[in-house]
């Protein structure tokens, strides 16, 4: 969207959970959530966004019957359950997609990769609390200089870090814990 543009020109947004659970627990097989404005819920509010949620097991409503058999083919997966041409044709695709390595290779790899990013974003976040908490002992000994406070954040070792963490809880001082370290 450009600078200046109205927001009618946004296009439509909508999400859809296939869910195995009800997540309202009023067993409806489909729910459509739209925005609005909380503090004057009856204004009229329309930006397009919508949040559907398909439960597998739902009951209540009226949904139509190529809907009810597509989300029983979905959490019943197999040639059995694909009664109707277009379920057959998505059947024929979910298989071929199965067999096809490279499909399965591509989406090992970016779980993989999601996986250590995961892992090296906790790590950050470990040494980064160490930091703030080594931090936040030494102030209250007083004023911690900007040059310490650069050396702790820029230590990125998670060990040395902890040791910090423990001679900031036994330091008397600042000047004490900038002699130790």
């Amino acid at each position: 969207m450009q600078a200046g543009e109205k927001y009618n020109v946004l296009r439509n947004v909508i999400v859809i959970f296939v869910t195995t659970y009800d997540p309202f627990g009023l067993e409806r097989m489909v729910y459509t959530v739209k925005s609005g404005c909380i503090e004057v819920s009856e204004l009229p509010y329309e930006d397009g966004a919508r949040t559907i949620f398909l439960y597998t097991k739902g009951t209540e409503g009226n949904p139509p019957e190529d809907l009810r058999e597509l989300l029983y083919y979905m959490e019943h997966t197999s040639k059995e359950n694909a009664k109707t041409e277009n379920l057959q044709r998505l059947h024929e695709m979910v298989t071929a997609v199965k067999r096809d390595g490279k499909v399965g290779l591509a989406y090992m790899k970016s779980y993989e990769i999601e996986k250590l990013r995961w892992r090296e974003g906790l790590a950050e976040g470990k040494t980064a609390g160490l930091a703030e908490a080594v931090l936040d002992l030494l102030g209250s000994l007083g004023g911690v200089p900007s040059s310490l406070q650069e050396t702790i954040t820029a230590q990125k070792d998670e060990e040395t870090r902890r040791a910090g963490l423990k001679l900031a809880a036994k330091a008397e001082s600042i000047e004490d814990f900038a002699k130790q370290i």
